[in-house]
């Protein structure tokens, strides 16, 4: 979604000087006392505008939730998926439809249809049904001149032929791995208890080789409490075992559906900076998504990223936990409906306007902070469209994402950190 943002100067404290972060720029430098006085009067925030209107809802990216089923049974799974009671799988017409919608906003903005697979299941058990969305979004597209894009995201347990399929198929890939057996195989077993590395190791070794281009692989890895200390051994077990991996995304469990768990800030920071030196020996990239200083991102709502999402019994949802309507508590978060004998998507206008709206709005502490727009904002489980929403709120523990923006800016300015440099920014930040 096309969105201004303010721009500002930040003088972050730190020891006898301070941080500053220039946003109209992106710059960063350690300064002392007298350069601080003489850049405020330099700099001025330009106007705080936060415009949100169904007109700068230009999507380019459509992600697809092709069916509810999965052959995992994670202990954490935001979604709670498995073998579901009421299986669902999503008419290609309707992928058809939504391109269609999407593809005069990828002319304006002279950009590629993005479209992903994703959802409270594991895209690849029907690989049949995702070419038929392919090719529906290939088929509108061609007629347009707009080129295709297309990325999935996969538990990794496929067979061999499956996994070389899809390394051909695909623009990108990310496929989950929480690290050696020791880790992974607690969490990620089969719906009959189980374990899966093995066949992971293997799927992710067919990507690294057989796709075009490597470095479009992520490794996306769930940490939990019993991870956050071998947030180190998970890094050297991908960096020699995964060889060609570029990219890797550590992220500390949702507290969503069976993942009722909460991780302590100052440990996954720990953990995650350590582990980002390591990282680095490796050739790889780490990543946590939900803060990234040198992005401009909020909440990881659909709508917010120039996203539109379809759920497998055809409703668009504002929210990627939101995998299917379930019960009317869930139509906060769906703005359309599809009727599958016309193949005509429906679309409530005034209902999206009325969640963009919701979610635009900002925590009130988050309005001097350095990191307010490169923050996801607590989401999930920090919910404007949720009742609880003024509670979660208030009490909303942010350090997590302020302490790791603080350390990339920090890097970028040439400043390294000790053992000790954390200890002290955990009490810069409490």
């Amino acid at each position: 979604m096309i969105r201004e943002y303010v721009k500002r100067p930040f003088f972050i404290p730190w020891k006898k000087g301070y941080l500053f972060y220039n946003e109209f720029d992106q710059s960063v430098q350690y300064i002392g006392a007298t350069e601080k006085k003489i850049l405020e009067k330099q700099l001025k925030p330009t106007t705080n505008v936060h415009g949100t209107s169904i007109a700068t809802f230009m999507p380019i990216c459509l992600t697809i939730f092709p069916h509810n089923r999965c052959n995992l049974s994670c202990h954490y799974c935001y979604a709670n998926g498995g073998n579901p009671k009421r299986p669902l799988q999503i008419d290609p017409g309707v992928v058809g439809a939504v391109a269609a919608i999407l593809i005069p906003n990828c002319l304006k903005r002279k950009h590629p249809l993005i479209v992903g697979f994703h959802g409270g299941c594991e895209p690849l058990l029907d690989l049949e049904l995702l070419k038929k969305c392919m090719d529906e979004a290939i088929n509108v597209s061609q007629k347009a001149g707009v080129k295709t894009y297309f990325h999935v995201t996969t538990n990794g347990v496929v067979s061999e032929e499956t996994a070389r399929e899809v390394a051909q198929l695909f623009d990108s890939i990310t496929i989950s791995c929480d690290g050696p057996a020791s880790v992974h195989d607690i969490f990620r077993k089969t719906l009959r208890g189980q374990p899966t590395l093995n066949i992971v190791e293997r799927t992710g070794q067919i990507f690294l080789k057989e796709m075009e281009r490597c470095e479009n692989l992520k490794v996306r890895t769930t940490i939990t409490t019993y991870s956050v200390h071998q947030m180190e051994e998970i890094v050297r077990y991908l960096g020699e075992t995964w060889h060609g991996l570029q990219h890797l995304h550590l992220e500390p469990l949702y507290n969503q559906g069976r993942g009722g768990f909460t991780l302590y800030p100052e440990q996954f920071v720990k953990g995650f900076i350590k582990a980002r030196r390591l990282a680095l020996n490796y050739g790889i990239n780490l990543i946590y998504s939900g803060s990234r200083p040198f992005e401009r991102h909020t909440r990881f709502c659909p709508i917010l990223q120039d996203n539109m999402t379809i759920t497998p019994d055809g409703y668009l949802t504002s929210c990627f936990c939101i995998t299917e309507r379930r019960d009317l508590q869930d139509d906060r978060f769906l703005y359309s409906s599809y009727q599958q004998d016309g193949n005509e998507l429906k679309i409530d206008y005034e209902k999206l306007l009325s969640i963009q709206q919701t979610l635009t709005k900002d925590i009130i502490h988050c309005q001097e902070c350095f990191n307010q727009n490169h923050c996801s904002r607590g989401c999930p489980e920090v919910c404007p469209l949720e009742e609880d929403y003024p509670l979660k709120a208030k009490g909303h523990d942010c350090r997590i994402q302020k302490q790791i923006a603080f350390v990339l800016l920090a890097e970028k300015a040439g400043i390294s950190f000790s053992d000790e440099d954390l200890e002290q920014m955990h009490e810069l930040f409490p």
